[in-house]
């Protein structure tokens, strides 16, 4: 049997003829529908948020996360807004460009965030599957070294503790059981006290958020494994 092929019928689609822009798309032509091609400044967060919570797109939803009963929306403008605040919470903990923040989580709306403010920052967010065996986990952490750490009480147990820099800091997605360190913070606790305005770091289009580096580092399953990357 035949599939039919049904056109767009609303004149307001983004994309009415498939055919017609699989034809005729060109790289240069894609590049016209980022801001970068007029300002010649590259950000992520600026493309991907910023500029359409600037517009009267802002009350739009943007993200969607919904587990069982459990749905969040975040429109253009609480995003922009959510992931400046972590952004600066991440400077205020050393966070600086071309620094690690390693996310350890299930899947989280923090994920999305913890993404957008390294963005802001010029900052490498390496996300770490939340599966990992210790061994794999702590030959990652070895590697990373990340500056901050994203991640949730259940998750940190397997965290090399033994092996933690004094410059390290932690940011919890709820309060562990046996407290906190002078260093370390809950997420929904210190995310309010920050401004929701963070200036953007422009970058190159090499910066390592962009493209493979010694921070793009991959983790294969199994205890067998060693982690890859450059």
């Amino acid at each position: 049997m035949e599939r039919a092929r049904i056109p767009s019928r609303q004149e307001q689609a983004n994309l009415v003829d498939y055919e017609a822009a699989r034809r005729e798309f060109t790289w240069d032509q894609a590049a016209e529908l980022f801001t970068w091609g007029d300002t010649g400044r590259l950000n992520m967060a600026q493309e991907a948020i910023d500029r359409w919570a600037q517009s009267e797109r802002g009350g739009h939803p943007a993200l969607i996360f919904c587990r069982g009963d459990l749905c969040k929306v975040f429109d253009f403008r609480r995003l922009r807004d959510d992931s400046s605040r972590l952004a600066n919470l991440l400077r205020a903990m050393g966070l600086e460009a071309k620094n690690r923040l390693a996310v350890l989580l299930p899947a989280e709306p923090e994920i999305f965030l913890a993404m957008a403010a390294c963005a802001r920052l010029g900052a490498v967010c390496c996300c770490l599957p939340p599966h990992l065996g210790r061994e794999e986990l702590t030959a990652l952490i070895h590697r990373l070294k990340p500056q901050v750490v994203l991640t949730s009480p259940a998750l940190a147990e397997g965290l090399p503790w033994e092996q933690r820099s004094p410059s390290q800091r932690v940011i919890y997605t709820s309060e562990p059981p046996g407290g906190l360190t002078q260093e370390d913070v809950v997420l929904a606790q210190a995310l309010p006290a920050q401004s929701p305005e963070c200036d953007i770091a422009w970058v190159e289009a090499d910066h390592p958020l962009f493209s493979p580096s010694p921070a793009a580092v991959t983790a294969p399953s199994g205890p067998w494994c060693t982690p890859m990357g450059p």
